[in-house]
């Protein structure tokens, strides 16, 4: 699973002056730019704050009143920043080159190790019509589930190879059905069998553990 790029906070540690090039390259770069037609702060009021900050930076030794209007537009100049990134990575949806047009810099995709989802549990399951409806409870990090079902007898485990079921072991076993929600319909069932059911939860990385079985009379 990877993180997606994101605009690079490059601000953080910027005097008045680098921070106000910043703000002024945004400016430029957003002029125009219909990838991004809706920033928080406009491009001419970007370029505008950019220069107030550097002018700002430039008085701040002019007494007490100028470092204080410096500091006052330095913090306000930073959550300006913030926002505008915070709508330029949203927009750009992890894709570098848009984000580049920005003006901004942008973070490398990073990959983030898979987790094999915890234990599956079944939320409900009820039959009628020679059907059996299964709801499942949802697992994080799950990308589907699977359920088995057998008649007249517990689910034994299924054995795994490649993150696939091998039902040839498992010859009992009638249903196994891979479902991308969290219900599923099993159908054209016999009226009066007991139906036994199990369910993982599967993602990239592995199946998690079964659930506990839970069992249904099959009604007409």
């Amino acid at each position: 699973m990877a993180v997606k790029s994101k605009v690079k906070n490059s601000w953080s540690k910027m005097n008045g002056e680098e921070m106000g090039d910043l703000m002024k390259a945004v400016g430029t770069a957003l002029t125009g730019n219909l990838t991004f037609p809706t920033p928080p702060t406009s491009a001419a009021n970007m370029t505008t704050a950019g220069n107030n900050l550097q002018t700002a930076y430039n008085n701040r030794k002019n007494g007490e009143t100028g470092k204080t209007t410096y500091n006052n537009l330095l913090t306000a100049s930073r959550q300006i920043l913030v926002d505008e990134a915070k709508y330029v990575s949203d927009t750009a949806n992890g894709d570098t080159n848009k984000i580049a047009s920005s003006g901004f810099q942008y973070t490398k995709t990073t990959k983030v190790p898979a987790v094999i989802p915890g234990q599956a549990s079944i939320k409900s399951v009820d039959s009628g019509g020679l059907k059996v409806h299964v709801v499942l409870n949802a697992v994080e990090a799950a990308e589907n589930y699977i359920i088995v079902a057998a008649e007249g007898m517990d689910v034994s485990l299924p054995i795994f190879s490649d993150n696939q079921f091998k039902i040839a072991a498992m010859p009992q076993v009638l249903h196994i059905m891979p479902v991308a929600t969290f219900s599923e319909e099993f159908t054209n069932l016999t009226k009066g069998v007991e139906l036994f059911i199990r369910a993982y939860a599967h993602n990239s990385a592995g199946i998690g553990a079964a659930s506990q079985p839970v069992s249904i009379i099959v009604q007409n």
